[in-house]
């Protein structure tokens, strides 16, 4: 397997990515993601990057668009032997990863009617994935696997034992592969904090609690709308006022597209989705991106402490993620409400950093502050590899 090329395909609320590999090496990564109104690909093959100015359907068939030009971008003797694939869905069953059948697309698809922002997203790109290379074996990688030993009580939901058996309804948790990635970083370097909380920050958002590099509570639950608020999902919310927004809209499915695609950064907003924008709308005065900006910092701020708590104290405190990477103005105010658990950052360093591994933490303060780039493409090789060696 060591010299056979395999490919890998991450598809995300807002983006999208694919590598190849041979054995651990990677000989090409492609992002494909919004900028503005525009499209971009960012393609990264031998140490050498381009920016690729793409339209909507290029975008929309980004996979048929990459295998178009591989060989034009220096892939020679190109011929994929097997895909892994993220998948992000509710249920005991998708914390597994596994070799994906017709049995695996009826499971699939029945997810889809519970969490659609993303299996909606997963479903199309399965069957591109089919029209382009229908030989080749797929395979599933949980982004939930990560969290499927959480303990009991950060788990459950306090509904009947009896009912979230046989409904499965679970706190699944996932982001699973970018902080198992970060957690693996730190393993290989023989510093694993004790009491560490890795904070995913993108198009969607979770934190995590890691005791060891276990994780033991994590913000996002049974779908990935849980938790703190997104883009353009909801984050927590009350119960109760689902049901009464679902009565008010009309039904589930407007309750679903409300709740996935206009609530959020958006929602609040009432301009954009994107941090990068709201912050430049700030800027010029605008009110509702202030406040938007400031309940998405409240709240990770907010979760963080829980998780403090919920782990006797702070070790290290990990920024991961587009947003968690590149945004110097959102780690500063998150960082900032920190100082009574002894988060202190340098400034300069913050300001400096974008994209890239930093120790961000001030000359005296006591917990460790990072900026550690998500390695999910290279996770989601290291499973795969394991399962097309079995």
């Amino acid at each position: 397997m060591a010299m056979e090329t395999y490919g890998i395909i991450n598809i995300g609320s807002a983006s999208k990515k694919y590598a190849f590999y041979r054995g651990a090496a990677q000989l090409l990564h492609a992002h494909f993601e919004h900028e503005g109104n525009a499209y971009v690909c960012t393609v990264e093959v031998q140490g050498e990057q381009k920016r690729l100015a793409v339209n909507a359907e290029e975008y929309a068939a980004a996979l048929h668009f990459l295998l178009a030009h591989v060989l034009e971008w220096g892939l020679s003797d190109f011929a994929c032997t097997a895909l892994g694939i993220r998948v992000v869905a509710p249920g005991s069953f998708f914390q597994e990863h596994r070799l994906i059948d017709v049995a695996y697309r009826e499971q699939l698809e029945h997810a889809a009617t519970i969490a659609p922002l993303h299996i909606a997203a997963l479903v199309a790109e399965l069957d591109q994935v089919r029209g382009a290379l229908p030989d080749v074996p797929l395979y599933a990688i949980s982004d939930s696997a990560f969290h499927k030993d959480m303990p009991a009580r950060a788990r459950r939901y306090v509904i009947p034992v009896v009912d979230a058996e046989r409904w499965d309804v679970y706190r699944f948790g996932y982001h699973g592969l970018s902080v198992g990635s970060v957690a693996r970083l730190f393993a290989e370097k023989g510093k694993v904090p004790a009491r560490m909380i890795i904070c995913h920050l993108g198009g969607g958002a979770s934190i995590t609690a890691l005791a060891d590099g276990k994780s033991i509570d994590t913000s996002m639950g049974f779908t990935p709308d849980e938790g703190l608020p997104m883009a353009t999902r909801v984050g927590n919310i009350d119960a109760g006022a689902v049901l009464y927004i679902s009565e008010k809209l009309g039904g589930k499915a407007q309750a679903v597209d409300y709740f996935n695609h206009k609530s959020g950064l958006l929602g609040v907003s009432g301009s954009s989705a994107d941090i990068r924008e709201l912050l430049t709308k700030e800027q010029e005065g605008d009110t509702k991106a202030a406040a938007a900006l400031e309940l998405y910092v409240y709240q990770i701020q907010k979760q963080i402490g829980a998780y403090v708590a919920t782990l006797g104290g702070l070790d290290a405190l990990v920024f991961t993620g587009t947003v968690g990477e590149r945004s110097a103005p959102i780690r500063g105010r998150v960082c900032a409400g920190l100082a009574c658990f002894g988060v202190g950052i340098d400034q300069a360093k913050n300001t400096a950093c974008f994209g890239n591994d930093t120790a961000l933490e001030a000359a005296n303060a006591p917990v460790l502050v990072r900026v550690v780039p998500s390695r999910e493409m290279d996770e989601l090789a290291l499973l795969t590899r394991s399962l097309i060696a079995q």
